[in-house]
């Protein structure tokens, strides 16, 4: 039997996950600082595995402290050893630390002959368990060296048992020969588990058939989890189940989502789908499912809006008036995609920022520039790792609302390759008759994009698939004017830079012509970007001033400019300058504005043929062939002799050559500049021309006017010759513009001549 010796007075711990036994040493874990402290002075502690309340004769476990590790992590690891065997009589609590006094127990031998009988049986028994490997071989090592420390053995087999099935300290209840009956039946319950296992895949595979294969093998899981106790109880779960309570979702999402998360209680915590269907499920849970903001519909507020966020843009501002004022009277998004199309920095994104401030509503962004992959619209699918959902579904998550403005900048950007179309996918997400039920991948189930309105930025419509360009409506956005700019910078840019410089306090004045110089000579650009980051520049150097000389009055002109900002980046074309013979200056219409195009032309002696250099496109260079063939057509009325003009071969260089070219309005200048050169005739100075040609002599309309002329403008041209179809779009330039520069309209050929071409 066991009999009780002194007592004494120990820190208490109890430990759930291991067996601290005499003869062995372990690691545990320690928390708190205080029952750190108190370990390291007494340097013995008592250990208990029982998990109910300690009561008096519970056993415990003397232990002493070898030694203390700090962890990176966070808390400590004390390395104990056990010693011997006692009782708990009495628990204290003090400074928050377990004590327990603990009487010493001698453990008592039991007849050799009891023991031998047993100890045979535990060999043959835990043989058989070696042999179908349910046990490790350090088992049965421990038992042949029992006789020689019996009390030390029967401790570490203890110990070493406590790997394969759980036990607490009440099998060292009594004497020698009880514990080790206490372990006999230990090892029966092993055995009997195997027993168990075998009989539990007997009777599920007599229910198996091909036809119902899947279902039953649900069915073994469910009986393992049972029969082990295995759930994953976690409060992890609970908070799932909780969330999925508070959401308003469609029964049939709901349903789904319940599925979802039993399957995921069924799970280990190690297993590696485990993290995948968390992620999932913490994903759609934090979607803003039934989160709605209210709308408001204040047709003055918006205007306000508008007028104060975007100078000019009379057109736009009325487009957006218009799109809110149906959203007032129908209370929900009309069913056109508005696409704001124009050269960067002129406010498209802005804009769009302005409707969702007008409307009260969330506003997201989605890039979509560069993306090749259908997923990024879509989703991935869940079943792969690192998947998540598709780009809009995402900016929904973000802005979490249902109905918030979602801008799809860079339409113009989407591009195609192996994996899939991104524009085929953003057909279902922007048609109104379909994104009520638009399916992510990712989801793996319908979730209504109707309430959204999405509003689309694009610098160039050619490079939208026209199945997708059918679905918008096109809101066409004009580069800046430079009286437009001038005002832009005197009202918003300059005392938006002077307050994020820190100079608010200082008194800078900025002449008119300083102005024009800034936006004529350092920016070139139909948007606003450029001229911001001079204007930021030009703060910059009057702070550096500022501080090197206390000054607090700037008074900024031409020449002052340029000390500041260096050297101006631009300069006028030197064909504008200089009327050249055989160069003509034409205009341009870019993705990025209008632009400059001088061609010039050269003849040498040949047969009459034409060519054509610059990197014009195709429409260009079949522009080229009519001007050439209609001056052959026209030689008597041009005074040329037609011999003479098959004898020599004409060049046409379009200038700039880096940058690619092409479309028919440059038709006119192409027929100046080759009668220019033929003739010996000068073109007239400051003067440029746009406007397609026919063989018949007409001079027919072209787009993009109002870029041209700023254009014009910029480079500092005071006069330009356009079909006069094209009056109409000269009327929309601000005044200001219109009264600066001289439109000559024209409806010949003949006509465009004498207005290009010097006497």
């Amino acid at each position: 039997m066991l009999t009780k010796a002194h007592t004494n007075r120990l820190p208490l711990i109890l430990e759930n996950k291991l067996v601290v036994l005499p003869s062995t040493v372990a690691s545990i874990s320690v928390a708190s600082e205080l029952l750190l402290k108190a370990l390291k002075k007494e340097k013995k502690v008592a250990v208990t595995s029982s998990k109910k309340e300690h009561n008096n004769n519970s056993f415990v476990v003397l232990c002493e402290v070898l030694d203390v590790f700090e962890l990176a992590s966070g808390g400590f690891k004390v390395l104990i050893s056990g010693k011997s065997l006692g009782t708990l009589v009495n628990q204290t609590v003090e400074d928050q630390i377990s004590y327990a006094e603990v009487a010493i127990v001698d453990f008592q031998a039991s007849p050799r002959s009891a023991v031998k009988e047993i100890i045979n049986k535990i060999k043959n028994l835990t043989h058989r368990l070696i042999e179908k490997e349910l046990v490790g071989e350090e088992l049965m090592l421990i038992l042949n060296q029992y006789y020689q420390k019996p009390l030390d053995s029967c401790f570490q087999f203890l110990a070493q048992l406590s790997q394969y099935i759980r036990f607490d300290y009440s099998v060292l209840a009594e004497s020698e020969f009880a514990v080790l009956k206490n372990i006999l039946g230990l090892l029966k319950n092993i055995s009997k588990n195997n027993v168990l296992q075998i009989e539990l895949n007997r009777k599920t595979s007599d229910l198996i058939s091909q036809r119902d294969r899947e279902r039953f093998l649900k069915e073994q899981l469910n009986l393992i989890v049972e029969e082990l106790g295995y759930y994953n109880s976690s409060g992890e779960v609970f908070n799932l189940k909780e969330k999925l309570e508070k959401l308003e979702i469609p029964s049939p999402v709901r349903d789904e989502l319940e599925k979802q998360i039993d399957r995921l209680q069924k799970l280990s915590l190690d297993a590696a789908e485990y993290s995948v269907l968390k992620a999932y499920l913490d994903f759609v849970l934090e979607l803003p499912w039934g989160k709605f903001t209210q709308d408001v519909f204040d047709i003055a507020k918006a205007k306000r809006i508008l007028e104060k966020s975007h100078y000019g843009k009379e057109k736009v501002k009325t487009r957006i008036l218009d799109f809110l004022s149906v959203c007032n009277l129908t209370k929900s998004p009309p069913g056109q995609i508005l696409c704001f199309v124009g050269p960067p920095g002129v406010g498209k994104t802005s804009f769009a920022t302005s409707i969702a401030q007008a409307l009260g509503r969330k506003f997201a962004r989605v890039s979509l520039g560069g993306i090749r992959d259908e997923a990024e619209i879509r989703g991935h699918r869940k079943a792969y790792i690192g998947s998540t959902a598709g780009r809009i579904i995402l900016a929904l998550k973000s802005a979490q609302s249902c109905n918030p403005v979602i801008v799809l900048d860079e339409l113009d950007k989407v591009g195609v390759d192996f994996r899939g179309d991104p524009s085929a996918a953003l057909l279902e997400a922007l048609d109104p008759e379909q994104n009520k039920e638009f399916v992510d991948h990712y989801l793996g189930f319908p979730f209504d994009l109707s309430r959204v309105i999405f509003v689309c930025t694009a610098n160039n419509l050619d490079t939208i698939p026209l199945p997708l360009l059918d679905r918008l409506e096109i809101v066409e956005m004009d580069g800046y004017s430079r009286s437009e700019k001038v005002k832009i910078f005197t009202g918003h840019l300059l005392p938006q830079q002077m307050e994020k410089n820190g100079i608010t306090h200082i008194k800078l004045s900025i002449t008119t012509e300083a102005i024009k110089y800034l936006i004529d000579r350092y920016t070139r650009e139909s948007g606003l970007r450029g001229l911001i980051r001079e204007t930021a520049n030009l703060c910059r150097k009057i702070a550096t001033r500022y501080l090197d000389t206390k000054q607090t009055r700037f008074r900024v002109d031409v020449l002052k400019l340029r000390s500041l900002l260096g050297p101006e980046k631009f300069s006028l074309d030197p064909f504008i300058q200089t009327p050249t013979v055989g160069v003509a200056l034409g205009l341009a219409w870019t993705a990025s504005g209008g632009d400059l195009l001088p061609i010039e032309v050269g003849f040498h002696e040949g047969k009459g043929n034409l060519i054509l250099t610059g990197q014009l496109g195709q429409v260009m260079q079949e522009s080229a062939r009519v001007a050439f063939f209609y001056i052959k057509a026209h030689a008597k009325e041009f005074n040329i002799d037609l011999k003479k003009l098959n004898c020599i071969d004409i060049h046409v260089n379009a200038i700039y050559g880096g940058i690619p070219k092409d479309g028919p309005s440059a038709g006119i200048v192409l027929l100046s500049a080759m009668l220019s050169a033929i003739q010996g005739r000068k073109v007239k100075n400051s003067v440029a021309a746009t406007g397609e040609i026919s063989l018949t002599g007409k001079v027919l309309e072209v787009g993009g006017v109002r870029e041209k002329i700023l254009a014009a403008q910029r480079y500092g041209i005071r006069a330009v010759i356009l079909p006069s179809a094209n009056q109409k779009d000269v009327q929309e330039l601000p005044k200001k513009e219109r009264e600066e520069m001289k439109f000559i309209f024209v409806d010949t050929i003949s006509q465009a001549l004498d207005a290009i071409l010097a006497e």
